[in-house]
């Protein structure tokens, strides 16, 4: 009979905190893959129930001067590319039936001994697996890594929609209790 599973284990001795080298950003796109080749099973929810989350420059479309407040463009790119962005926010493919973490962030990766750990799994999902190398390059950028346009990346609209989701989220007020959370 198959059950949900509970692993635990001590990562008390791994390394939580991320120095960004060439070698640890390889580790972490090779876990990536190998976690993409996986069929969960059929009782993991689709992605597709949350394709709302990458449909957000929508909302940034309806309210541009939340946006616009940021200063990471001015109105006139915003209305020259938003029909550009808003078709493509349409095709975006999240299909697939393989794992998805998405939730992919250094906080959820653990480096011990010679294996790297993707831990917090509450978000998984079945679907396309370039979400979680996607949504991790951003936060991977921030944090000293290399920039995400120094990735071959082959998926304009789930980029596309990846942005829309940053573009959205922050602008949006922190939650209430603290920043780390995430808010969808």
């Amino acid at each position: 009979e198959d059950f949900p599973m509970l692993i635990l284990e001590d990562l008390s001795d791994g390394s939580w905190t991320h120095t960004w080298s060439p070698e640890n950003i390889q580790r972490v796109k090779n876990t990536i893959e190998k976690i993409g080749e996986v069929t969960p099973p059929p009782e993991i929810p689709s992605l597709e129930e949350l394709r709302f989350i990458f449909c957000r420059w929508q909302k940034v479309a309806e309210n541009p001067e939340q946006f616009l407040s940021l200063g990471l463009c001015d109105e006139q790119w915003l209305k020259k590319s938003l029909p550009t962005i808003l078709n493509a926010e349409k095709s975006i493919d999240l299909k697939g039936d393989k794992l998805v973490h998405f939730d992919l962030r250094s906080d959820n990766i653990c480096f011990k001994d010679n294996r790297t750990l993707i831990i917090d799994w509450n978000w998984a999902r079945r679907g396309n697996p370039k979400v979680d190398l996607l949504f991790w390059l951003p936060t991977l950028h921030i944090e000293g890594g290399s920039p995400p346009w120094t990735f071959t990346l082959d998926n304009p609209e789930l980029i596309t929609g990846i942005t829309g989701h940053y573009a959205f989220s922050s602008t949006q007020p922190a939650h209430k209790q603290g920043s780390a959370i995430r808010k969808l």
